[in-house]
């Protein structure tokens, strides 16, 4: 009788209950490269962006902050630390709007930047860390830089690098499945062989027996820019980049296992007790990153369109940028 592993080497999938088929209106931004945006003036930096209780301030109004910077330390189990954006001075701490469901003001760092250009950044000095470190010096670092899950339920990253049991799947989530967004879609198209440097990390931590990319089938050049990277694993049993069919949610973290694995999670368990666990593309690039190049999540990449955007595009935009000056800069 055949095992799960030996079903998903045969290339079967599975369907979840439900879905739908939205007009995908991704045409404007799918075949767009990613434009760099210049720091703003001013960024604003909530304490509370993570899952989990708000980071604890470390700064003070008048301090002078370098990119990458600690401004906030995680508090508690589940929470992050928050970093500097971008090098200036700390102008006010304060209850500012913020993209909260509530719509309530959260505790908010506003950071007047030395306004420049995102390439340019300085970085702190930080150690490259390579696969040969411990785990445990890898994980720090993930820690150590305020990464979390950037497919939008800001799970702090390094929690999920500590399950309780050995895990057979490795799922690297590229099934951006909404309307209109395509960022990571842009992601694998131009940094492919930086999104492994990541996976790379994950898989020293978690060793398991198959990792599965899931890109959907119509996304064809970030799909054939991820596979050739992928010929390039030390591994090619481990490795496996799987097309999926397109529907609405199967980019959700229990729908995308159930159509690889055919496995469900249990209701008020999470994918490790059942030996899975799930990354985000972007997230996936931002631990490389971090890990082995020793850059910090100081930006992410989004998509701005719309009928209302004459600049429609895929943009990295440094974390703390009000949507006003996003959507003044795309021409809304």
């Amino acid at each position: 009788m055949k095992t799960i592993i030996d079903l998903v080497d045969d290339g079967q999938l599975w369907r979840f209950h439900g879905g739908i088929h939205p007009p995908s209106r991704k045409e404007r931004t799918q075949d767009q490269a990613i434009i760099v945006i210049d720091v703003p003036d001013t960024l604003y930096i909530p304490l509370a962006q993570h899952a989990g209780p708000p980071a604890i301030c470390l700064v003070k109004v008048g301090q002078r902050v370098v990119a990458g910077e600690t401004l906030a330390r995680k508090e508690g189990f589940i929470s992050a630390n928050i970093l500097a954006p971008a090098t200036g001075t700390i102008v006010d701490i304060t209850l500012h709007a913020s993209s909260h469901a509530s719509g309530l003001p959260t505790e908010t760092i506003i950071l007047r930047t030395d306004s420049v250009n995102l390439n340019d950044q300085t970085q702190p000095i930080l150690p490259k860390l390579c696969l040969e470190d411990d785990n445990a010096l890898l994980i720090k670092r993930i820690e150590a830089c305020g990464i979390t899950g950037l497919g939008g339920a800001s799970f702090p990253t390094a929690i999920k690098m500590s399950p309780r049991k050995s895990i057979d799947f490795l799922i690297i989530n590229a099934v951006e499945c909404e309307p209109y967004i395509t960022s990571d879609d842009a992601l694998m198209r131009q940094h492919a062989q930086q999104i492994f440097d990541g996976i790379a990390v994950f898989n020293k931590i978690l060793q398991p027996q198959r990792i599965i990319i899931a890109i959907e089938d119509n996304k064809p050049h970030a799909l054939s820019a991820i596979q050739q990277a992928a010929k390039q694993w030390s591994d090619q049993q481990q490795i496996i980049v799987r097309a999926i069919p397109t529907i609405y949610p199967a980019g959700g973290e229990k729908q995308l296992i159930e159509v690889l694995t055919g496995l469900q999670v249990p209701s008020g368990k999470i994918p490790a007790d059942i030996g899975v666990v799930m990354q985000n593309i972007a997230t996936t690039y931002a631990v490389g990153q971090a890990v082995l190049n020793a850059q910090p999540l100081l930006n992410r990449i989004v998509t701005v369109t719309g009928d209302l955007v004459s600049a429609p595009g895929n943009y990295r935009v440094p974390l703390g940028m009000s949507i006003n000056a996003l959507l003044t800069h795309c021409g809304f």
